[in-house]
């Protein structure tokens, strides 16, 4: 008898079902600038959020055969973009802002320096360089030095040659 009242309450309780809320959106494979997209952040407990789709654009590379201030004609080569130096010359940074990455690359066997803005330092493959110094090529083609923000107040920046050295503090 106690097994039959057992078993009727379990048939008499009244069953809950919890489901989420269903969604439906529209897929697109190459969103644009304006276009609203959804996204969850496990640091804010998943919840969504919609939000607007802003286009950055092509990050680009530029050729320079002479004195070149990085970002003075492609803002965009500042936050990830590569100048490729043709001739002796200097890339001059500029204001050290956060986000700043970029490298400089030679063709050719040439002369190449990277100069600091004078407020600013170089972090160069580990050493920290004095406000303003500069960085300075082995004159092989192919020498690159890429530097990422690193603080306000500068750079840090991991160089690299052909034949395995590195740039050299310029003064």
């Amino acid at each position: 008898m106690f097994r039959f009242l057992i078993v009727l309450l379990i048939c008499l309780m009244p069953t809950v079902v919890w489901s989420a809320p269903q969604y439906s959106y529209p897929t697109k494979t190459a969103p644009v600038a304006g276009d609203k997209v959804l996204i969850v952040d496990s640091q804010d407990s998943w919840r969504t959020k919609n939000v607007l789709f802003s286009s950055f654009g092509s990050i680009g590379t530029v050729v320079k055969s002479g004195n070149y201030t990085i970002g003075s004609d492609l803002a965009s080569i500042l936050f990830g973009g590569v100048v490729f130096m043709t001739t002796a010359s200097t890339a001059t940074a500029p204001a050290v802002a956060s986000g700043h990455n970029f490298c400089v690359k030679t063709v050719g066997n040439v002369a190449v320096s990277l100069d600091m803005n004078a407020s600013d330092r170089m972090i160069l493959d580990g050493i920290t360089l004095a406000d303003g110094d500069k960085a300075t090529n082995t004159s092989r083609a192919g020498d690159m030095i890429c530097c990422v923000y690193y603080s306000t107040d500068g750079l840090d920046c991991t160089s690299g040659t052909v034949l395995g050295g590195h740039w050299t503090d310029g003064n």
